[in-house]
């Protein structure tokens, strides 16, 4: 019964259990329990075992690992070697290993270091970088066996910086193997306190406990290197072993080894038992003839004690303030200056290469070559990502480093925001004719046009206006007076800086103003709807509907059928009639449809667009359509007027190179 209550995860008087709290209750009625169910827990002597092994997996991963700004993200000190992600995190290149541990992003093959933090680094942190040179010292002699060398080396490294919770570390490892035990738990709870949410300086601490004999203050130490790790299993053996000794203070002591290094072993008393199986035989001679004399209440206490500390950790705040103290005479402006604009960063973002530059500075060079503008190296994979994270490093180093000048640049930022979206023109795509409710793919590779769409998606309205070309007598190159909004409903950005887009018409407008940004066009505009159907005229007007749309399925019907096919990928099926087609602005979808695949010319497509009655469009409609279908060259026209729609179409989905 016992044993199937733990499996099953019910406490002894029933009901089911939620991590944390529920299973600290559990654990602590179950020895509570155990003298009174002595016998019954004596069938299965791994009761204990596994409700010390659930409690871990309750806790592990409840404290949300967390760094200190400007340091590694692994080891949570000053970046050595420093590569930045694409998530934006930097951390040293020997730490990461294959991906970040805050998101999870892959670390590519043959990432470059981050220059400018390299170089801030090495700037601002000379001592540091020199204590952490002597630390790899003391580690490769300590490896050695040659622990007094070692020790010397890391005292030297502690004069020089003695916040270096890596190097206190690594004392305290070696201490503990000369049997300084006093001064080996002296240097791993200070590492603790300096990196609260570092695992490792908890393993060293519990480590070194256990040696002392505090078997539960190394219980909480190692619960917490728990809570920190996504995974319980590095910790649990020495975890049940802890407990062990805190059920059967009488039992020999065995020493655990690292979970993060293959070469440190300690090594084990004679017929020691370190496997699961031995743990549970372990349980069988000790805990349970042990069983009245269990202090239940104490391991109940402590159990909340643990759960405290856990909270406690969670409130704890970084600033990142201090990696920067008494540093002012060494921070300079001009070393985060953009190369792009010669302004101080603004949204600091790393390419693969190393090279640093505001977000929108390099979006605008890409634009023109998908290049490092510093170095030359190809961008193609970075070019495809749709979204630039901001360098934290940088970001923060800019905030507390150089605040006048970052909030100097954040209000520049807003003031040309704020310009951008007061500007009562609206980006003018010029291209073609596009209608209401009408599909409208889009190829786009123009810098300029790039630009504008980025834009678009960027401030939130995903929209823009479309008009075609229109040839003047002088020759040059004008946009059509009317046009239609398209709202962008998908947008796939393609390694070489292109993007596609699905677009759909919204509304028509007519061009009251013309202007120009950044190399686009832009215009002020006056929206038009179809004047309002009088009701002595509504019966007529549906008669002309139904008409016109059976004129114009039937000539779409008699389409190869490899056009139809062709039509339908891009525009879709012709829509269905709307039950308020009539009170419509732009009036039934349909009818758009059709004008979109017709063989019209551009004067004609524009007029189309242009006219507010929609009585005059319907006829306008039904004209081309019995044009193309009466007179003894219809069937030839038929076929002109297919390939001329398959090119109409073409033309809506351009694939230009510049």
């Amino acid at each position: 019964m016992l044993e199937r209550d733990v499996v099953l995860g019910r406490g002894v008087g029933g009901g089911s259990w939620t991590p944390e709290h529920s299973v600290l209750d559990m654990l602590a009625i179950k020895t509570e329990h155990l003298s009174s169910a002595a016998p019954e827990a004596a069938r299965d002597s791994s009761v204990l075992f596994r409700s010390g092994c659930m409690f871990l997996e309750a806790v592990a991963g409840t404290i949300a690992s967390r760094c200190p700004p400007l340091c590694c993200v692994v080891c949570q000190w000053i970046p050595r070697s420093p590569v930045t992600l694409s998530c934006g995190y930097t951390g040293c290149k020997r730490c990461l290993g294959q991906s970040c541990p805050h998101c999870g992003a892959v670390v590519p093959p043959g990432v470059e270091q981050n220059v400018l933090v390299k170089a801030a680094t090495e700037k601002w942190w000379p001592k540091e970088l020199e204590a952490e040179r002597l630390r790899e010292q003391g580690v490769a002699l300590a490896q050695d066996d040659l622990l007094e060398e070692a020790i010397a080396v890391f005292d030297a490294a502690v004069n020089l910086c003695g916040e270096d919770h890596l190097l206190l570390e690594a004392r305290s490892e070696v201490l503990h193997k000369l049997n300084r035990l006093e001064l080996s738990l002296e240097d791993a709870t200070k590492a603790t306190r300096m990196r609260p949410f570092w695992s490792k300086g908890y393993y060293r601490k519990g480590v070194v406990l256990t040696s002392l004999g505090q078997y539960e203050d190394a219980f909480v130490s190692f619960a917490l290197c728990a809570a920190l790790e996504k995974n319980c299993d590095r910790v649990k053996h020495e975890f049940i072993k802890i407990l062990q000794k805190l059920v059967s203070p009488t039992s020999k002591r065995v020493p655990v080894s690292p979970w993060w290094s293959s070469n440190y072993i300690t090594p084990l008393e004679p017929n020691a038992k370190t496997g699961e199986d031995d743990i549970i035989e372990s349980f069988n001679r000790t805990v349970i003839s042990n069983f009245p004399l269990f202090e239940s209440r104490k391991l109940n206490l402590l159990l909340d004690r643990i759960l405290q500390e856990i909270e406690n950790t969670k409130k704890i705040e970084f600033f990142g303030r201090e990696m920067l103290q008494n540093r002012d005479d060494v921070i300079d402006p001009e070393d985060f200056e953009c190369v792009l604009c010669c302004r101080t960063l603004w949204r600091p973002v790393t390419t693969p290469c190393g090279h640093t530059y505001c977000a929108v500075c390099l979006d605008r060079s890409l634009d023109y070559s998908p290049n490092c503008p510093l170095c030359m190296t190809s961008l193609s994979q970075y070019v495809g990502s749709s979204e630039r994270q901001v360098t934290v490093f940088l970001e923060v180093a800019l905030s507390i480093g150089l605040p006048a000048e970052y909030h100097c640049r954040l209000s520049s930022h807003r003031a040309e925001l704020a310009a951008l979206s007061s500007v009562p023109e609206i980006p003018v795509f010029v291209c073609t004719t596009a209608y209401p409710t009408v599909s409208c793919p889009l190829y786009v590779f123009e810098p300029r046009y790039r630009l504008m769409i980025r834009r678009c998606v960027e401030s939130g309205s995903r929209q823009f206006g479309m008009a075609a070309y229109t040839h003047q007598p002088s020759g040059a190159k004008r946009y059509a007076e009317y046009g239609t909004i398209l709202e962008i409903k998908d947008w796939v950005l393609l390694n070489d800086g292109c993007s596609i887009l699905s677009c759909v018409g919204v509304r028509r407008f007519r061009v009251i103003s013309r202007s120009e940004r950044d190399g686009y066009d832009t215009a002020q505009v006056q929206f038009i709807q179809d004047d309002p159907i009088s009701c002595h005229s509504l019966q007529e007007v549906k008669e002309l509907h139904d008409r016109v749309r059976k004129r114009g399925f039937r000539w779409f019907q008699r389409m190869s059928q490899d056009m139809q096919r062709k039509i339908v990928g891009t525009f879709g099926e012709m829509p269905e009639v709307e039950d308020n087609w009539h009170s419509l602005e732009n009036g039934p979808a349909w009818a758009w449809w059709l004008v979109a695949i017709l063989p019209l010319g551009h004067h004609l497509q524009v007029g189309i667009l242009k006219t507010t009655c929609f009585s005059k469009r319907l006829r306008a409609i039904e004209k081309t359509l019995k044009h193309f279908e009466e007179g003894p060259e219809s069937r030839d026209r038929l076929r002109n007027a297919n390939m001329e729609s398959l090119k109409n179409t073409a033309n809506n989905y351009q694939v230009r190179r510049t």
